[in-house]
């Protein structure tokens, strides 16, 4: 089951996470981002692991940095990530890898974050939800 879902319309894409943790939160936003960019893999494409440090002020600016960050690295290596392998997660710091594999395409180009749109909340049930609007 997962921890995502795709809110997309005509005129954006957005995705809706949640995780138990602020970590489960990142891994459900990561693999929701790239399910909505419509990731085509590679047949047998070997899994790949691209280390990332990123400081913020706060989780949200972490939340945008490391969705950002993987856009970036994902656009230069050709390449989706489905998982997180993470090394130290605070509130302002996170060290870790992204986990996933070789692609050939993109359905849709998802430029970055839309930062000012991000709504992160603690739900009823405490597990943590993320709202998260993408530039395409």
């Amino acid at each position: 089951m997962s921890n995502f879902e795709i809110l997309s319309s005509a005129a954006d894409v957005r995705i809706k996470a949640w995780g138990a943790t602020r970590a489960g939160l990142l891994k459900s936003a990561l693999q929701g981002m790239f399910a909505a960019a419509g990731a085509h893999y590679v047949d047998g494409g070997a899994e790949q692991k691209r280390r990332f440090e990123i400081r913020g002020a706060d989780f949200t600016a972490l939340l945008t940095a490391v969705l950002n960050q993987a856009l970036a690295v994902s656009a230069a290596q050709h390449e989706a990530y489905q998982d997180l392998s993470l090394e130290l997660i605070t509130e302002s710091e996170i060290k870790g890898f992204f986990v996933g594999r070789p692609i050939t395409e993109f359905k849709a180009q998802l430029k970055s974050v839309v930062a000012q749109e991000l709504e992160i909340k603690r739900r009823d049930d405490e597990k943590w939800e993320a709202v998260v609007k993408f530039e395409v």
